[in-house]
């Protein structure tokens, strides 16, 4: 998987490889789709409806819409924690928002639209993002670099006055194809102060706006997720020789890759980072066929360490050990940790979990057990209730 996206945008490939941003918060812009909606409305008659919904996570949005179309008919506003406001829709093309001109000319927004892809997808590969601001009543400053792939060759150009944060030497390189591509987009996209293609950039505590076009034309059809994805070039190959990264040592072999709707949601926003790094792992503990532990964790104070136990086979093993950690001030130590009685539901009282942790990673990690922070959490599976039960600064 490349350093620069995280795994959602390879499962729901295509989807995501076009976005708007918005260089505005999520009411703002919210307020500015309804403006500019209303002027559309009265030039060709096509009205909308918007609502607010609450979204948990970019594999909840994506999965929830069960038609793409020609004419996008679905527009979602995403709320950031960083000011800006990414919009996505539904059209099966995955081509960017005809929103921006609109938000920019009309309702006086900021926006930059891109399209990425290293890969043929919908279009042959290639990268091009458009930046538009309005500069006067009747004027935008527009800002537009194209690096594709038009079948035998390679094209690249730009025009008008470049940002600031891009790197022109980059676009010297003398392979085209290097001048711009998906970690060149998304690395300028960080020093302009957004990254999309990271979960943990949006702030989905908020709700996110959306938008219904009320055009029913006949011409309009419809896609599934997976006829959008054959057209593509049918889904991402399997990393089959890319090993699982980390995790740490003593968990070799007795974790496999979180699956985004057991209990690591609750870690897949990285909000738990104590150190707010980039860079983190999720898994779920499941090993030899056991999938359901019971858990004990330290005494209040006392050595950090977290063990679970498998109920059919009494294996017991630690999922956490911070002496393991050569960050951790507890490196070493030889003292046998002590452990408070097996964890129980707050809701139900059952004893029997299923189990999911995550470990932060610094940028400079020698090891997989270089890590600064740990969080556990916990689904039971008789009720069903969830939370983080447990976390500790590793570094």
């Amino acid at each position: 998987m490349p350093k620069w996206k995280d795994k959602v945008f390879d499962k729901w490939w295509p989807l995501g490889q076009s976005l708007v941003l918005v260089d505005a918060d999520i009411e703002d812009t919210a307020k500015a789709i309804e403006a500019d909606c209303e002027r559309l409305r009265q030039i060709n008659g096509w009205g909308y409806e918007f609502d607010w919904v609450q979204i948990a996570s970019l594999d909840e949005l994506f999965g929830s819409v069960e038609e793409f179309r020609i004419s996008a008919s679905l527009h979602f506003a995403l709320p950031t924690k960083l000011g800006w406001t990414v919009l996505w829709d539904n059209k099966h093309l995955c081509t960017p928002d005809s929103f921006a001109y609109g938000l920019t000319r009309f309702q006086g927004l900021e926006t930059l639209s891109f399209d990425s892809t290293d890969r043929n997808s919908m279009q042959l590969a290639g990268t091009h993002f458009t930046h538009q601001r309005l500069i006067g009543p009747e004027e935008m400053a527009v800002r537009e670099v194209y690096c594709c792939n038009q079948d035998k060759r390679w094209h690249f150009e730009q025009h008008g006055t470049p940002l600031p944060e891009e790197d022109l030497q980059r676009y010297s390189a003398k392979q085209k194809r290097d001048r711009l591509n998906e970690e060149g987009m998304m690395a300028l996209l960080e020093r302009i102060g957004i990254h999309p293609w990271r979960e943990r950039t949006y702030d989905f505590s908020q709700k996110c706006f959306r938008s219904t076009s009320l055009l029913r034309s006949p011409t309009n059809t419809t896609f599934t997720f997976r006829q959008v994805q054959e057209k593509a070039g049918g889904p991402p190959p399997p990393d089959e020789d890319e090993e699982l990264v980390g995790p740490p040592d003593y968990l070799q072999g007795k974790v496999k890759e979180a699956k985004p709707d057991g209990p690591a949601r609750h870690l897949i926003d990285g909000k738990w980072c104590g150190h707010g790094e980039e860079i983190y792992w999720l898994y779920d503990i499941e090993t030899g066929g056991c999938r359901h532990f019971h858990v004990r964790l330290p005494e209040p104070g006392g050595l950090p360490v977290v063990m679970v136990i498998c109920p059919e086979t009494n294996e017991a093993f630690p999922i956490y050990d911070s002496r393991r950690h050569p960050a951790s001030v507890f490196v070493g130590r030889k003292t046998e940790p002590t452990l408070q009685a097996t964890e129980q539901c707050p809701k139900c009282r059952s004893t029997v979990f299923r189990v999911a942790v995550g470990f932060e990673v610094p940028a400079d990690d020698e090891s997989p057990n270089d890590t600064s922070w740990f969080a556990l959490t916990l689904e039971c599976i008789q009720c069903g209730s969830s939370r983080i039960a447990y976390n500790d600064e590793t570094a």
